[in-house]
């Protein structure tokens, strides 16, 4: 199911200075190292905070019950321009445990007035070419596999870099192109657009730019939405996927408590059917399981000035996910590289 990620000598971005071009096209033109899914088997993700540390992975698996596949990391292009560009020791606490680092590259500066809003015709145009090379050197440098996506949930219209497919998909195919060209072949691409929005179609960039497809939504009564469960919310997006022909993952996914009812029987029981979804969807007309990895947003937020409850850290909530966990726990092989 895994495509290959040519590119051709038209789709990749210019080179930029004289550093050191024989060694980038060397490096780029290296055999590419993805991460591929594994039949019958799952990858076990989550968010546990804004930097990944053993800590907060460790916890997270003494409450699972099981090994962490996947970290999430979100790294804003503002964080490229003032930090070291890859955040390698935290890539490596989870290939320490045989994982890896899903990091969420977004294009702007978390929303803070007066800083680079990093546009996406600004990006294409190579205006910020210098913090994609940045990055690509860092992940290259690291050299295990790592999941990456850009510019995720661009079907909303809740992030700046949303509601223009034309400029998204150029953009998109830029960021993958100059790190690709800068050497970094360990990079799996994953393109996560949003359940709660359509036009999916309009923003996809093309099967050459991508190695996997996610889908993100989250379980919440607000904003005037009814509770769901994860098969009403992740059926109809996982169906138009399915068309890409490629691997699926939940690539960001929650649910909400509002009530002491909430937290005690309605979030428990979300996460064992949620489980019992997830693990037993099957590729249409196949025995092998659909939804190959997902990642689960383990912190509590405000949104909006509204409270979300995401976070697993009621001993209902635990016990259901580690007893999902338990059920589950052939099919996670811990082990992503």
């Amino acid at each position: 199911m895994l495509v290959s990620c040519g590119t051709t000598s038209s789709e990749v971005a210019p080179e930029i200075g004289n550093n050191s071009v024989e060694g980038v096209i060397a490096q780029a033109s290296a055999r590419s190292t993805t991460i591929a899914p594994k039949t019958n088997t799952v990858y076990q993700g989550a968010f546990v905070g804004d930097v990944i540390t053993e800590s907060n992975v460790s916890s997270f698996e003494i409450m699972s019950g099981d090994k962490l596949d996947i970290a999430l990391k979100y790294l804003a292009f503002y964080d490229l321009e003032t930090g070291s560009g890859f955040p390698s020791s935290e890539a490596q606490i989870m290939v320490n445990r045989n994982g890896a680092i899903f990091i969420k590259l977004e294009p702007w500066s978390w929303g803070v007035a007066g800083l680079p809003t990093y546009s996406l015709d600004d990006i294409s145009s190579g205006k910020y070419d210098y913090l994609l090379q940045k990055f690509a050197a860092g992940a290259r440098s690291f050299g295990k596999p790592i999941f990456v996506s850009f510019g995720h949930e661009m079907n909303g219209n809740w992030y700046p870099w949303a509601g223009n497919p034309t400029s998204y998909i150029n953009a998109y195919r830029h960021v993958y192109n100059a790190v690709k060209s800068y050497g970094a072949n360990n990079v799996t691409w994953v393109w996560c657009p949003n359940i709660d929005s359509g036009n999916v179609n309009a923003y996809y960039p093309g099967g050459t730019y991508v190695n996997w497809v996610g889908a993100e939504g989250y379980n919440t009564t607000d904003y005037g939405m009814p509770w769901r469960s994860a098969s009403q919310l992740f059926s109809t997006l996982i169906t138009q996927l399915e068309s890409y022909g490629k691997p699926i993952m939940i690539s960001e996914f929650g649910c909400d408590a509002k009530t002491s009812l909430d937290e005690t029987v309605n979030k428990p029981q979300w996460i064992t059917g949620g489980f019992d979804y997830l693990l037993t969807k099957k590729i249409p007309k196949k025995t092998d399981n659909e939804i190959k990895a997902f990642v689960y947003f383990n912190i509590d937020k405000v949104e909006n000035g509204l409270g979300k409850e995401w976070a697993i850290d009621t001993t209902y909530s635990q016990s259901a996910y580690s007893q999902a966990v338990l059920k589950y726990k052939s099919m996670f092989l811990n082990n992503v590289n």
